[in-house]
């Protein structure tokens, strides 16, 4: 594995994807008792949703509202979580337990950058569904939604490497060295996510192939097929800090040094 002290000049796509998947491993073995908080948490989310789906009756705002507050939830129970795997890939810190330190220095920044990215991506997707309600046609409300869309991926990219500087507590975790360190870099970071992520989305396609679109809520197969999903959510989420992990170590340079 590449140590910081290791700083790369490129991306080797290939080997990162590689390194995804057995670095998620090693981080589930190294903390098992965090992995299954995490699915514990996803899965209490996923039941919630059930609980809520009345809400979806209720007008945009009033969902879109509802999606921000329980993502802010969900992000600030995972936050701890995501911090720990950032550590344990950068610096190898194992956390033996689960727990919400609103001391720690990391905590509130890491959870306001994914908070902010997140609200972008509720209201980019409320702002579709008001186009539609307005009379638009899908397709003249894909364009403005897509165009949106591909600026907020953009910036998230390039913003990347902030969550895992921001987890080790380095000196330049400023998002302008997050730009600064990521520029010209957009398409590989891009492939690399998509590369890493085709499996997952392979599996989850097969998942919901075989247990079927419609399930009555709350029977076993309910609680099976949430189960799962609580499963490949962690493991999704595993995958995407370790990337974002290994870019850092590769990309870094401002960040660690200013």
């Amino acid at each position: 594995m590449t140590t910081s002290q290791g700083t790369q000049t490129h991306l080797p796509m290939l080997r990162l994807v590689t390194l995804a998947y057995t670095d998620v491993w090693r981080a589930f073995r190294a903390m098992p008792i965090l992995f299954g908080c995490a699915v514990l948490i996803m899965l209490a989310f996923r039941v919630a949703e059930e609980w809520l789906r009345p809400w979806n009756d209720r007008g945009l705002a009033v969902v879109a509202l509802r999606n921000i507050a329980e993502n802010a939830a969900q992000y600030f129970c995972l936050t701890p979580i995501m911090i720990a795997i950032h550590r344990f890939i950068i610096r190898g810190d194992i956390t033996r337990g689960y727990i919400v330190n609103l001391a720690d220095p990391s905590f509130l920044p890491f959870f306001t950058w994914a908070m902010a990215i997140s609200i972008a991506m509720t209201l980019v997707f409320t702002f579709y569904e008001l186009l539609l309600t307005l009379g638009q046609t899908p397709l003249a409300a894909f364009v403005p939604f897509a165009a949106v869309l591909i600026a907020i991926i953009y910036c998230w990219l390039r913003l990347i490497v902030l969550f895992p500087a921001l987890a080790v507590g380095a000196a330049g975790a400023k998002p302008a060295n997050a730009f600064a360190d990521t520029q010209s870099f957009v398409v590989r970071l891009l492939a690399i996510v998509v590369l890493t992520f085709i499996p997952l989305m392979i599996l989850g396609v097969l998942m919901t192939l075989a247990l079927g679109r419609r399930i009555v809520a709350f029977t076993p197969m309910f609680v099976f097929s949430d189960v799962v999903g609580a499963i490949l959510s962690t493991i999704t989420t595993a995958t995407l800090v370790v990337v974002a992990s290994h870019i850092y170590i590769a990309l870094g340079r401002k960040l660690r040094s200013a």
